[in-house]
Parts: structure tokens; C-alpha cells; sequence
């Protein structure tokens, strides 16, 4: 049964610990995120292997003027936004496997000032199901189409990142011996990203405050242990809305065993073995797969 954990506590001493460290230098300059930044989302995706139909009607082939189609990076999202002024749409499509944390975020917070309705259009994976698809309105999924989720800079990998540099920090300032040069590599290798990990968790803290939405369902495949990068987990309505995730539109059964066979070989980021999760008899959030 999954448990719902409360955010791990990294106090006032840990945020003062670390700015000892790197905050002088760090919050001086502009905020740059690689792409390789520890927590960023999977890289360039593959194009949906489908794309809509020519018999669609007109009102829908216009609600795919505005589909966001692919990898999400900053340079797509900026040339999104721009060519769509507020006010000329009121739903996004969007089929994307991940991308940029940062570039997600800076797109649902468009998506959710400009209070449109997001359709996740045959997949919306990593940064698309943390970001995306929950800053909107009102939420759809597709039919045979898919909203799967596999970590964020909440999981528990990261966060034991976080410890073992703070412990690190307090040990170069606060004991007597000389830290060793593993740890000294380790604080240099670390710094940077661990300063972008601190600054996007808070950007992601703010989020889903004010989406009133329980963070932990973008690791609630991975806890008590950490999942492989290539697991990934999808929900029922009813599980959704354990976490606040309200408004969903799903096609019948979403997320069930039946839903989930004809697509699990379909859908690359699953790989063949997405994780689901149900309410029970109890009213508890459970893992329904079985492999």
C-alpha cells in the first residue's frame, strides 16, 4: 500500500549550511540549466509514433493548431508561447515524453495563468505529467493515450544526495579533521547542481502549493526503494485524485488492467512494464500490476 510521506525536513541550518557554500557565487549569476543537470527529465524524445487523423472534425482540427508535439526544451516552449497570444487559446494538446524541468515548469505556469485545459494527446511523460498536465484546468486524457510519471526532485535519490552533501558541508566547517580528497572531489563535483536542485525544488514546492496537489505522486513508484530510470507508473481517476490531481477527463477504465494491456507494448517509456495504481476497498492508494 502506498504510504503518503511528508516532505523530508531540510531546515533553516540546511539552506544557511549551503549557502555557505555557494550562495554567494551562485545566486550572483543568472540561473543556467544544463541539460545534463541531475534532475532534469529524459532527454530528446521520439515524435508520437502516431499523428491525428485526416477525419477529424473542424473544431478539432483546430484544437491541434495548438499541439505541443515532441521533446520539451525552452527554445520550443519560448516559440510556443510566442506565436499564441493570451486569450486565443483555451486548450493545449500536448504528446511529449519529458524534457527540461525547467522548460516544463515555465509551461505549466503559462498553461495555468492562462487558464486553459490540457489534453495529453496518445503520452505525456516526466516533466509533461509532473508540470504540464497538472497546471491545467481541466485535465484529459486521450483515448488509448497515456499520463506516466517516474520521479521528480522530490525522490529519494536526490534527496540522499542532499543529506550527504549537507553532512559533507558540516564536516568541512565544523570538525577538526581535514575533509579527505574524496569528499573535497565530491563537494566540487556537486556544487552546482546541488545549488539548481535547491533553487528548482523550491520552484516545484511553490507549485504544487498552489495547485493544492500532494507532490508525492511523482514518486509513488519508487518509495520505499528507488526505481530503475526507465520505471514509470500510471493512475486511475480515482488514485489522481488521492493526491488532488481533480477535473480529470479519462476514457472508461483508465488506468486498469484492461485499459493498460493493449498499450503497455505500444507506449515506449514503459517499456512494457508501467506500474498502476487503484484505490481499494479500504480507500488506500495500491499498486494493482503484477508482473
Amino acid at each position: 500500500m502506498a504510504n503518503f510521506c511528508h516532505e523530508d525536513a531540510f531546515n533553516t541550518f540546511f539552506i544557511w549550511t549551503v549557502s555557505l557554500k555557494i550562495g554567494g557565487d551562485f545566486f550572483r549569476k543568472s540561473l543556467l540549466f544544463c541539460a545534463c543537470f541531475v534532475l532534469a527529465c529524459p532527454h530528446a524524445a521520439a515524435e508520437p509514433k502516431q499523428q491525428p487523423g485526416n477525419n477529424m472534425s473542424a473544431a478539432r482540427v483546430a484544437e491541434f493548431k495548438h499541439f505541443f508535439n515532441g521533446p520539451i526544451t525552452i527554445e520550443k516552449v519560448d516559440k510556443f508561447i510566442a506565436e499564441r497570444p493570451s486569450g486565443t487559446i483555451k486548450k493545449l494538446i500536448i504528446g511529449s515524453d519529458g524534457g527540461s524541468a525547467i522548460a516544463g515548469m515555465k509551461l505549466a505556469r503559462w498553461v495555468k495563468d492562462n487558464n486553459l485545459d490540457v489534453e495529453a494527446y496518445l503520452y505525456c511523460h516526466s516533466a509533461c505529467a509532473n508540470l504540464v498536465f497538472l497546471a491545467g484546468n481541466k485535465k484529459i486524457i486521450g483515448a488509448g493515450s497515456l499520463v506516466t510519471w517516474h520521479g521528480s526532485s522530490h525522490q529519494k535519490d536526490l534527496r540522499e544526495l542532499l543529506v550527504k552533501y549537507v553532512e559533507t558541508l558540516e564536516k568541512s566547517y565544523f570538525s577538526k579533521e581535514q575533509l579527505t580528497k574524496d569528499d573535497q572531489a565530491f563537494l566540487d563535483e556537486k556544487k552546482s547542481s546541488i545549488a539548481t536542485l535547491i533553487k528548482f525544488r523550491e520552484m516545484e514546492r511553490q507549485f504544487y502549493d498552489e495547485l493544492q496537489i500532494n507532490e508525492y505522486i511523482t514518486r509513488l513508484g519508487q518509495e520505499p526503494k528507488t526505481a530503475n530510470a526507465s520505471d514509470a507508473w500510471v493512475a486511475t481517476v480515482r488514485a489522481m485524485q488521492k493526491f488532488g490531481i481533480n477535473n480529470v477527463e479519462a476514457p472508461e477504465g483508465y488506468g486498469t488492467a484492461k485499459y493498460m494491456e493493449p498499450l503497455k507494448t505500444q507506449v515506449f517509456n514503459c517499456k512494457g512494464k508501467c506500474m498502476t495504481f487503484d484505490v481499494d476497498e479500504r480507500d488506500a492508494v495500491v499498486r494493482t500490476d503484477r508482473r
